[in-house]
């Protein structure tokens, strides 16, 4: 899972959400969902995407992610919001 922080004032971070591989609709949910890690990936406000890259060197997930969603929608957890 990664956790996801406003870090613009480096001695206050606020945590903005929790997220992880979604395990109802994808690739993900044909097997067990990879644990590590690497990345993520940022193109920034303009790009507007993080890419996840899980279980890099198992068969892993390239997760693309609306960055805008990532940091302002809805917090709950729930299958369409991890979409």
């Amino acid at each position: 899972m990664t956790q996801v922080f406003d870090l613009s004032d480096p001695l206050k971070p606020v945590h903005i959400r929790d997220f992880r591989p979604d395990r109802t609709g994808g690739p993900v949910s044909a097997g067990a969902v990879p644990t590590e890690l690497h990345g993520p990936i940022s193109t920034g406000p303009q790009g507007n995407r993080v890419y996840f890259g899980y279980g890099t060197n198992k068969g892993g997930v390239l997760q693309i992610v609306d960055r805008e969603k990532l940091l302002n929608g809805p917090k709950e957890p729930t299958a369409e919001n991890l979409r």
